[in-house]
C-alpha cells in the first residue's frame, strides 16, 4: 500500500519588493549573534577599534535559509517566481530611544527549497507511519536545548548549516545594507 506525499503548504510572507525580493522582518530584543567571527573576536577581546575595521557580516542560520526557502516555494506556486534568489531578514532590535536595524542576507538556492520538499514529504510519510523526525530548524536542537539531541544525532545525524562567509556578494550586500 503506497501512502500519498501530497500535502499543502501555507505560509505568509511579510514583504516582497518590487524586484521580487522576499524581506522578512523580525523583532528581537537583541543584535542576532551570527555574526562573522574575527568581528565576534574582536568585540569578546573588547578591542571596538579593531572591531570596526573587520567585517560586520550577519550570517543566516540553518532556520533563516529553511524559512527563507518555504517562502520562495510559496512564491513560486502563486506567482510562478523563481525558486532561487537572494532574499533578506530585516531584524528590529528596540533600543532606548530608537529602533536598531540589522539586514541579514540569504541566498536561496534550489537545493534549499529541493531540501524543504524533502524533508516535508518525509515528515508525510514518518507521521503516516507513526514514526517522528528531528526537526533541526528549531532552535532547541542542540546539545542542552533537546533531552534527545545525542540519541537524535545518532540515529539521523546532522545536517550543517552551510557557511555565507565565502559568499563575497553576499558579504557585499550585508555591508550596503547595514550602513
Amino acid at each position: 500500500e503506497s501512502i500519498s506525499t501530497k500535502f499543502f503548504l501555507t505560509g505568509r510572507i511579510d514583504l516582497v519588493d518590487q524586484n521580487g525580493r522576499i524581506i522578512d522582518h523580525k523583532t528581537t530584543s537583541r543584535t542576532p549573534g551570527n555574526v562573522h567571527p574575527e568581528y565576534k573576536a574582536l568585540m569578546k577581546e573588547g578591542k571596538k577599534t579593531e572591531a570596526k575595521k573587520a567585517p560586520l557580516f550577519y550570517f543566516p542560520s540553518a532556520r533563516n535559509r529553511f524559512e527563507m526557502a518555504v517562502y520562495r516555494l510559496l512564491l513560486r506556486h502563486e506567482f510562478g517566481a523563481p525558486l532561487e534568489g537572494i532574499d533578506k531578514i530585516d531584524y528590529l532590535i528596540p533600543m532606548a530611544n530608537s529602533v536598531n536595524r540589522v539586514v541579514v542576507p540569504v541566498r536561496t538556492t534550489m537545493a534549499d527549497c529541493q531540501d524543504v520538499l524533502n524533508r516535508l514529504g518525509a515528515m508525510v510519510q514518518q507521521i503516516a507511519a507513526g514514526v517522528f523526525p528531528p526537526n533541526r530548524a528549531s532552535f532547541y536542537c542542540k546539545p542542552g536545548g533537546c533531552s534527545y539531541y545525542h540519541r537524535c544525532f545518532e540515529e539521523h545525524g546532522v545536517m550543517p548549516a552551510e557557511s555565507s562567509f565565502g559568499d563575497s556578494e553576499l558579504v557585499s550586500l550585508c555591508q550596503e545594507w547595514n550602513k
